[in-house]
């Protein structure tokens, strides 16, 4: 037998008190987080675009 305690001998061995996001909570935090990596890839995507258009109206092409 070793000397770690047992919850280190099998680590699928959860603790009773631990607390878990299940049905709609996870649901509701899966959406959010995809719909914020969404958003973020059509900013970047429509941010880069129009970047050039921008600093051209600017006239700052010196500084980019």
């Amino acid at each position: 037998m070793s000397n770690q305690p047992a919850s280190l001998n099998h680590p699928a061995a959860a603790p009773k008190n631990e607390r878990r996001l299940r049905g709609v909570a996870l649901i509701s935090v899966l959406t959010a987080l995809m719909l914020t990596l969404l958003l973020e890839a059509l900013d970047q995507t429509v941010v880069g675009t129009a970047l050039p258009k921008i600093i051209g109206a600017l006239q700052g092409f010196q500084d980019y």
